[in-house]
């Protein structure tokens, strides 16, 4: 893997369980003892590559150095442009049909709860079953208060196909967006995974897009973990060769909450903090800003989050209770929580109204 600053080391972490042989690469400002007694950190991202090594991208902004990596999957060089040039971004969406902000300058985030829809790409096809969303809020304490973050807990699902008299067809918010994009992305052979910000529009129904973004998206790639079934490994290993796999979902709700520590998220670095109970053992639980020594768990002092709690459940309703009775089971000084729960009734009745459901 090659890491921004470790976000997706428990998604690593997940794949090498399955088997694999894993290291990563993360850049040198981030704390040496980040996953150290974990998984190895190479210096220089280039060693031990051959054949038959897979390279993950867990954010964008590597686009040049795919270029050089025969297999690889999560970044490319259009993927930079459409996550750091909003104004091609949005211009290519607008092109084609996406009902798009007419002031170029309003920022992503003007709402309290942003709806995300989120798929993966090969060569510009859709990888079928991934389509995801999620709704999530910014701020770092209870009541969208405080400063902003990445989401301190967000509520996820994948989408059924919807039914209709004449069949199977795709769902609603999906045509209204990605897939008008995706004569673009076939012909730009697009491959990596991609997210719309979006905001609903409460007299229309229809969803005005705010932002483009590239890479996984933190924390909702641990909300879809939560949902999938199967070797994880397998699947990415698939992508990387531009293979097609095809997903194995849940359909429950999903949930994400982050667990941090002082001083997060104004972070300046907190290390040797004792961490217990099911931090490593608990597959709802995805360790991230954290080392081992001789068999004891300790944060590492690399950006503050020290894990994700994941669950899902057939009734929205029974997530937040699920993810606090986990995050309890997390023992840690200092813990820090979103203590309000996944409180999004607004816009679920709003799609469920306009019938996107």
């Amino acid at each position: 893997m090659i890491s921004r600053c470790g976000e997706g080391l428990a998604l690593l972490r997940r794949i090498q369980s399955e088997g694999y042989d894993c290291d990563f690469w993360v850049r040198p400002g981030i704390a040496r003892e980040l996953y150290a007694g974990l998984i190895p950190r190479v210096d220089i991202w280039r060693d031990g590559l051959d054949h038959e090594t897979v390279v993950l991208f867990d954010s964008p902004g590597s686009g040049k150095t795919v270029a050089e990596i025969p297999r690889s999957w999560g970044a490319g060089a259009l993927n930079d442009v459409l996550q750091f040039d909003r104004g091609f971004g949005m211009g290519i969406a607008r092109i084609h049909g996406l009902n798009v902000p007419k002031e170029e300058d309003q920022g992503p985030d003007q709402t309290d709860d942003s709806l995300t829809l989120q798929a993966w790409y090969v060569r510009g096809e859709l990888v079928p079953g991934s389509l995801f969303s999620t709704i999530e809020q910014n701020h770092f304490l209870a009541g969208n208060y405080g400063p902003r973050c990445q989401p301190p807990l967000c509520l996820g699902w994948f989408w059924r196909p919807k039914k209709k008299r004449d069949g199977e067809k795709s769902p609603t918010l999906y045509r209204q967006t990605l897939k008008r994009l995706e004569p673009f992305l076939l012909e730009q052979k697009y491959s990596g995974p991609l997210c719309l910000k979006l905001r609903m529009e409460k007299q229309s129904g229809k969803p005005v897009l705010l932002a483009v973004e590239t890479g996984l998206r933190y924390p909702a790639i641990y909300a879809m973990l939560e949902g999938l079934q199967g070797s994880i490994g397998e699947v990415l290993a698939s992508l990387s060769q531009g293979e097609m796999p095809r997903l194995q979902a849940s359909f429950d709700w999903l949930g994400v909450l982050a667990l941090s520590v002082p001083p997060y998220p104004c972070y300046a670095g907190y290390a040797n903090v004792g961490v217990g109970g099911d931090l490593m053992e608990n597959p709802h639980v995805w360790p991230l800003d954290v080392k081992q020594v001789a068999g004891e768990n300790f944060t590492a002092g690399a950006h503050g989050i020290v894990a994700h709690v994941t669950a899902q459940a057939a009734q929205r309703e029974a997530l937040s209770p699920a993810l606090y009775r986990l995050s309890e089971n997390v023992h840690v000084a200092d813990k820090q929580l979103r203590s309000d729960g996944l409180d999004s009734n607004n816009l679920i009745d709003l799609l469920n109204e306009r019938h996107y459901f």
